[in-house]
């Protein structure tokens, strides 16, 4: 376990320090005259590339889910960085190298976002929000458990959302990092409506 400590503690020295992704849409302007980032980009030691952004319900549809404008797969760079952090943070947690990490939503086009019902303003549309379900030596681990991983390890969330009826944590960064709100709550619907409450601001 000691390179897992020891790459969790590189991650947190160079934690908001990076300048390959943007940070706002500024800097998004300011980086179009680089290569245009592939799919396979958003492969992670962990993490496959077509899991940020596949869905069974767009399969289903027949709908094309695949991310293609480049502000979106910026965003998915440090969505897939951040998801391997949460990951080593896990394992190191847990002292044990049998974590998984399952992305049960990631990036969702209008169309398929409209379908699951998701959010108007949804973070997913851009490739800021996963929402996720996590084992730890196959035993799935409790959604605050979860929530509490993400909020200690070296992330800077805007946030993180308990769905106790989903059976899910979902996390999303700022567009803005910078303006990163912080925010741990619970969240579910009502009728056709989002509702949440605040657990804790970090901010």
């Amino acid at each position: 376990m000691q390179i897992i400590k020891f790459l969790l503690n590189l991650l947190k020295k160079n934690t908001n320090k990076s300048t390959l992704y943007p940070k706002n849409k500024k800097q998004i302007q300011t980086q179009s005259k680089l290569p245009p980032i592939k799919l396979y980009e958003l492969n992670r030691f962990n993490y496959k590339y077509t899991e940020f952004y596949y869905s069974k319900v767009a399969k289903e549809r027949g709908i094309d889910n695949t991310p293609r404008d480049q502000a979106v797969l910026f965003n998915l760079m440090k969505i897939a960085d951040n998801c391997q952090i949460l990951h080593l943070h896990l394992q190191e947690e847990f002292k044990t190298r049998d974590v998984v990490i399952n992305i049960e939503s990631g990036y969702r086009c209008e169309k398929l976002n409209k379908i699951v019902k998701g959010s108007p303003t949804s973070l997913h549309k851009k490739g800021l929000a996963v929402d996720l379900t996590t084992y730890v030596k196959n035993k799935k681990i409790d959604l605050l458990v979860l929530a509490m991983a993400i909020v200690n390890a070296p992330i800077n969330f805007d946030q993180i959302l308990i769905e106790d009826k989903k059976g899910i944590v979902h996390f999303g960064l700022a567009e803005d990092e910078g303006k990163a709100r912080k925010e741990l709550k619970r969240a579910w619907i009502e009728g056709e409506e989002w509702k949440t409450k605040l657990i804790k601001k970090y901010a």
